[in-house]
């Protein structure tokens, strides 16, 4: 999927979809982009494994029956 810059205005970067989808997003979370940029997303497995691992761990330890 790619995303366009469309604008920067008061802080937020308007990006439009492939499919002309717009939204906002903050300009900072994007780090230096211009207007007519194009971005790509890509799905990145290893950081959503690791994401996952953490929350499962967070969960076993809300709900363990152990004591400390």
């Amino acid at each position: 999927m790619h995303w366009t810059v469309d604008r920067i205005e008061e802080g937020f970067a308007v990006l439009i979809t492939d499919t002309g989808e717009v939204f906002s997003v903050p300009a900072s979370a994007l780090g230096p982009v211009a207007e007519g940029d194009v971005l790509s997303v890509l799905p990145d497995p290893e950081e959503t494994e690791r994401r996952r691992q953490a929350a499962e761990t967070m969960l076993r330890s809300l709900f363990s029956t152990e004591k400390p």
